[in-house]
């Protein structure tokens, strides 16, 4: 079964709220072995994905951690080098299905999961700054490269829109993309908000994988727009999002 819900965890400390969007999902390792033994019926890619899986040593070490995949681990990687996740933050997890990355922000930012919900994200900030957006967003794939590399780094302007609406100074932002030729403007423009932007693969993001993940560091708000606008800004509210691989970095 899958179902989400909004979440507003609350610091014990000082009440500082950390906002989500979880969802939840069947990922154990006996779901994987029952499927396993049903693979005649399935088609061969879908039998080499479960093979995969079981035989995955990130999704090992996510079920004996209790995260929902193996995901987290990216995300943790990434907070290791840059540290942008710390106690007390507002954070807020765009697309996070099936919630590995909720859980990663949840223990480093020492927030709790109360059962209060809201239906909507920007209603439940209530004006509150966020230090970190998260977006590890993908559409469906197609099967086109070119395709599935433009349509997620719309996404990612997508991401850009919202951080540019909510962030506080000096906050952070992360976005996943599928490298191409479209990635260095992104890189361009987000570096118009940021001071620095980084891409990073992680240890965990699978050799055959194209993804990339960019981070964004120290929000410093939004400068007067010079002349023309960015062709971006019309595509990204006519994408569809569905949430969700060697580990070298370089700075832009």
């Amino acid at each position: 079964m899958i179902w989400c819900r909004s979440k507003i965890n609350r610091l014990n400390n000082n009440g500082i709220k950390v906002i989500f969007c979880v969802y939840n999902i069947s990922t154990s390792s006996q779901f994987l072995k029952e499927s396993l033994k049903n693979a005649s019926n399935f088609k061969s890619s879908s039998q080499k994905w479960l093979l995969r899986q079981i035989n995955d040593s990130y999704v090992k070490k996510a079920k004996a951690e209790h995260y929902r995949c193996r995901s987290a681990f990216k995300l943790l990687e990434i907070n290791e080098k840059y540290k942008i996740l710390r106690s007390g933050q507002t954070v807020v997890d765009l697309g996070c299905a099936p919630g590995s990355w909720t859980q990663v922000a949840v223990k480093a930012t020492r927030a709790n999961v109360p059962d209060g919900a809201r239906a909507r994200m920007i209603a439940a900030l209530n004006g509150r700054p966020v230090n970190v957006v998260l977006s590890d967003m993908a559409p469906s794939a197609s099967g086109i490269k070119s395709m599935d590399h433009s349509n997620i780094i719309k996404l990612c302007y997508s991401a850009l829109t919202f951080a540019k609406e909510t962030s506080a100074q000096g906050g952070s932002l992360v976005m996943k993309a599928f490298d191409g030729s479209e990635s260095k403007q992104l890189v361009t423009d987000a570096k118009t908000v940021y001071e620095a932007v980084h891409i990073m693969r992680p240890q965990a993001s699978r050799k055959e994988s194209s993804e990339i993940f960019f981070v964004c560091l120290r929000y410093k708000g939004i400068t007067p727009p010079q002349q023309g606008t960015d062709e971006h800004n019309s595509d990204i509210q006519n994408v569809m999002t569905h949430g969700n691989d060697s580990g070298s970095d370089r700075g832009l």
